[in-house]
């Protein structure tokens, strides 16, 4: 469905802890690439964090390539594109009575920018190095999680 037609419950505890993984892929010539690999990654982010997606990873990459399949069409006006972004989190106890308590899975496609990027490829990019935000004893940097707060602030002026 389009961005602006996706709803996702503003309580979902990854949009407003940042309780949540995520992983990402990119297509060539409309294909994911090592979209398998990046699942499996994904996953070992969710045990990491406790998350039951409710999915398996199979059909986690089948949606997947679904997703894809049905942008296709979008491929030669924006190239190729990053996709099977998924990021699933868990709602709270469950016990506030709301509809929805499991996970927010979301798989989405986006097109890359590669040429706005080109420049930075040519030339170089100027690097701003952060701090880790966690010890590696209290978070572990491995999994992919939605935890960036310090590399949004490192970007400010």
């Amino acid at each position: 469905m389009p961005e602006g037609q996706v709803m996702i419950p503003f309580r979902d505890r990854s949009w407003k802890y940042g309780d949540g993984a995520f992983d990402m892929t990119r297509t060539f010539e409309g294909a994911p690439f090592r979209l398998k690999e990046h699942i499996d990654r994904f996953y070992r982010s969710l045990r990491y964090l406790q998350i039951d997606p409710g999915l398996s990873p199979k059909e986690m990459v089948a949606h997947s390539e679904e997703v894809v399949a049905r942008n296709e069409h979008l491929r030669p006006a924006v190239g190729d594109c990053g996709s099977a972004s998924v990021s699933a989190a868990r709602r709270r106890r469950g016990d506030e009575g709301w509809d929805h308590t499991g996970p927010n899975v979301v798989i989405e496609v986006l097109p890359l920018p590669l040429a706005k990027r080109a420049k930075l490829y040519k030339d170089g990019a100027e690097v701003i190095t952060t701090t880790r935000p966690h010890a590696p004893s209290m978070l572990s940097p491995r999994a992919k999680t939605h935890n960036y707060l310090n590399m949004i602030m490192a970007e400010k002026p």
